[in-house]
């Protein structure tokens, strides 16, 4: 007869949709995973700021739909985009 089919090809991305792709006892996981990336990121725009000799006005995490974040505010650089795409 036939040869058994392969089993069907697994997504190479699965978004993490915490209660269906993502067990809710690794959310706590996922937001330190989280803020250990952008914090240090965000420091790295705040120190090439620094170098630039331009002011960061802010630094700061915030929380928008259960997804941990941070920002860094440099003065001369809002509503700028072509400024901004130079960092």
């Amino acid at each position: 007869p036939h040869p058994p089919s392969p089993p069907p090809p697994r997504p190479l991305l699965t978004p993490l949709l915490p209660g269906l792709t993502l067990p809710l006892s690794h959310i706590p996981y996922l937001f330190a995973a989280v803020l250990l990336a952008v914090i240090p990121h965000e420091l790295g725009h705040a120190l090439a700021a620094s170098v630039e000799n331009l002011r960061v006005s802010s630094l700061g995490i915030f929380v928008a739909f259960l997804i941990p974040g941070a920002y860094c505010r440099i003065e001369g650089l809002a509503g700028s985009p072509t400024a901004a795409s130079e960092f």
